[in-house]
């Protein structure tokens, strides 16, 4: 593990410090850590430079001291990792929350990545009927007494057919971050306008979905027609974790066809 320091924060990540280009920058989702992209780190740091982070308040770096977990903040953490070690532009890859952050990072610096990929991104691109079942929830689960939305949320994450092992640990693991952190870092997601982000995004960019996804493609593939979606079969919200060669062949085979890896 490394540290660096930005905006008050020290930031935790795993560099695998090797030569390949173009990099990869792993960012986890909502009160996860830098080992829920375990699989991919192993599999493309084998030919490339890979990197996965603790977003600020989750794994082993610091909470924000002014309690800013904005989906923007969190965009400028990627973007100051991506700058202090020098490998822009990079292939920056996010799941849920981490996805969002993604396709913010890509539209407010376009100049660090070279594409980006969302793995069942958070909702930031929705359907105007699901808007306030959405909001209710997240507006529920910042609350100072969302601890059990919180949770209903969570164990709503997986299948049935979901390794009841590694649910336990995901579970279990989730539940570690405090809720003065899960809460505002969820309640971020209120404020971002994922569309308008979408669109302006530039570089190459898809959406690999799990079961049952949240995000309308239709109004996903309005905002940014460059985008390509795809979806898992047989896996839940963790799908880079359920079906981690699904989830790299298709970052894989994306890559390629933009020239950014070999086929």
């Amino acid at each position: 593990m490394a540290t660096f320091e930005n905006d008050g924060v020290t930031l935790a990540f795993d560099d695998n410090g090797a030569s390949g280009t173009p990099a990869f920058v792993f960012v986890h989702g909502w009160t996860c850590n830098r080992s829920f992209f375990a699989p991919q780190f192993d599999h493309f740091g084998r030919a490339h430079r890979a990197v996965a982070m603790d977003l600020r308040g989750h794994g082993e770096s610091t909470p924000a001291k002014n309690g800013d977990y904005a989906v923007a903040t969190f965009a400028a953490d990627v973007a100051a990792l991506i700058e202090h070690l020098d490998i822009a532009p990079a292939v920056v890859v996010g799941h849920s929350l981490g996805g969002v952050i993604t396709c913010a990072v890509s539209a407010a610096r376009p100049d660090l990545v070279a594409a980006a990929v969302m793995v069942d991104p958070a909702p930031f691109v929705i359907r105007d009927e699901l808007r306030p079942v959405i909001d209710a929830l997240f507006k529920e689960i910042a609350s100072k007494d969302g601890e059990a939305a919180r949770a209903r949320m969570v164990g709503g994450m997986f299948l049935a057919t979901d390794d009841a092992e590694r649910k336990a640990w995901i579970v279990n693991t989730m539940a570690q971050v405090p809720q003065e952190i899960a809460a505002p870092s969820i309640g971020g997601l209120l404020t971002f306008d994922g569309p308008r982000a979408l669109a302006s995004v530039q570089c190459p960019i898809a959406s690999i979905s799990a079961n049952g996804p949240v995000d309308d493609a239709r109004l996903m593939k309005k905002a940014n027609p460059r985008l390509l979606v795809g979806q898992t079969l047989g896996a839940g919200h963790f799908n880079q974790l359920e079906v981690p060669d699904q989830v790299n062949d298709m970052i894989g085979h994306f890559l390629a066809i933009n020239g950014l890896a070999k086929r």
